[in-house]
């Protein structure tokens, strides 16, 4: 499973240290330590970045909220963000909250407050802004699905096939298995037509996940052993999509 990649913005070299210690230890990985506006921005715009750690006061400004703004202007490519800082004037936090961060973390903090943080953070934007509904409609190369309270992140290279379970469909990606509340219709719109694509009424295929096609008995195997049906009226489609060797 992908680790959540993380962009820290803090010009404290031991704030950052230990931020970087505590969420690595876990199941984040720290892409880059960002100390100043222009470096943050180009960062957050050129890596590949799943959540924010902003500190608001940078080298002696609030050059954290001037981020925030920076980002918020573009709903398409916003992250959720979490503001750091040991400073809490009334005027500081008024002007935070305009920004609408995703969550909040007064330092000094703990080990437990950073991931709390985060989770909120995470469970604020999936909330707000479904995966689903981003990027005109799009999936992008990787999406969040929350399960047991903990939100994994999902490339689509690693889902086997989509399968229908009752009013859910059920996701197998990387030996894994989630519900989503999302008919197979809609995910067939959103998912990438060269590598996905429906072969049953209750079913849609990883592509490149096909390991063998049982044609007579109507039945693919997947690279995880998964099995996926066949249907009559879907084979056709699904066998064009294969170079065939006479």
């Amino acid at each position: 499973m992908q680790k959540i990649n993380v962009l820290i913005i803090e010009d404290d070299e031991f704030e950052a240290t230990t931020l970087r210690e505590h969420l690595e230890q876990n199941r984040y990985k720290v892409i880059a330590v960002a100390t100043n506006l222009k470096q943050a921005v180009a960062l957050y715009y050129n890596e590949d970045i799943d959540v924010v750690i902003i500190d608001i006061f940078l080298n002696g400004h609030p050059e954290g909220i001037a981020f925030a703004n920076a980002i918020n202007r573009n709903k398409n490519t916003l992250k959720p963000f979490v503001f750091l800082t040991g400073h809490m004037e009334r005027e500081i936090f008024e002007k935070a909250k305009i920004e609408q961060p995703f969550s909040f973390l007064l330092k000094p903090f703990n080990k437990l407050e950073i991931l709390y943080a985060i989770e909120l953070a995470l469970e604020k934007f999936l909330n707000n802004s479904e995966w689903l509904e981003r990027r005109n409609n799009a999936v992008d190369d990787a999406f969040f699905i929350k399960k047991n309270g903990v939100f994994h992140k999902i490339r689509l290279y690693d889902i086997s096939c989509i399968e229908v379970e009752g009013r859910y469909s059920k996701i197998r990606a990387d030996n894994n298995i989630f519900l989503l509340e999302h008919t197979l219709i809609d995910l067939q719109k959103r998912l990438p037509k060269s590598m996905f694509i429906r072969t049953h009424r209750n079913y849609i295929v990883n592509m490149k996940k096909v390991k063998e096609i049982h044609y007579n008995d109507n039945l693919i195997i997947l690279e995880d052993n998964a099995k996926a049906l066949l249907g009559r009226s879907y084979k056709k489609g699904f066998m064009h999509g294969y170079p065939m060797l006479s």
